[in-house]
C-alpha cells in the first residue's frame, strides 16, 4: 500500500506514476492494475488508466490514448514534449526534474503558449530556444534561470 495525501493506492503487480501537490493528486497506471481508496469512494485502474482528485473539485479518471501514454511518460526518456502547453507549465515540469530553477518573470511571458520537444536535463537549451521564440531575455547563474 502508498499513501498520496488522503488517497490510499493499492497496486498490484503494476507500474503506475503518482504526482502530488498540496492540493492535487494524479496516479496514471503504466501496466497491471491498481485500487485507490479517497475513504468515501473506491477505484479500479488499469493500464492507461487514470485518476485525479483534489483542488475541491469532484475525483475524475480517463483513459489514455496510446500516444497520449507516450507523451506523459516522456520524462522516461528525457524529453519534455509541449503539445500547446504554457511557459508556466513546461517551467514546472522542467523544474520538478532539475536543480537549477527557472524562474519566468511576468504574466503575459509565463501564458504563453508553446509547441516542441525538448531534453528534459537540459533547462539551458529550453531557455536558449524559448527566448529566441518569445523575444524574450534570460540571466543564468549556477542555481537559476530568470526569463523576463
Amino acid at each position: 500500500m502508498m499513501k498520496a495525501g488522503q488517497t490510499s493506492i493499492f497496486p498490484a503487480a503494476a507500474s503506475l506514476v503518482v504526482r502530488q501537490s498540496a492540493r492535487v493528486t494524479e496516479i496514471l497506471v503504466l501496466a497491471g492494475a491498481v485500487r485507490a481508496d479517497a475513504g468515501s469512494q473506491v477505484w479500479s485502474l488499469g493500464t492507461g488508466q487514470w485518476m485525479r482528485m483534489g483542488d475541491g473539485m469532484p475525483p475524475r479518471s480517463g483513459t489514455l490514448s496510446a500516444d497520449e501514454m507516450y507523451r506523459r511518460t516522456a520524462w522516461s526518456r528525457d524529453t519534455l514534449e509541449l503539445r500547446t502547453e504554457t511557459l508556466a507549465e513546461a517551467v514546472a515540469i522542467l523544474n520538478l526534474y532539475n536543480h537549477r530553477r527557472i524562474v519566468v518573470h511576468g504574466a503575459a511571458l509565463s501564458a504563453q503558449r508553446l509547441v516542441g520537444v525538448f531534453r528534459l536535463s537540459d533547462p539551458s537549451a529550453f531557455v536558449r530556444a524559448v527566448c529566441s521564440i518569445l523575444g524574450a531575455e534570460h540571466v543564468e547563474s549556477p542555481d537559476k534561470i530568470d526569463i523576463f
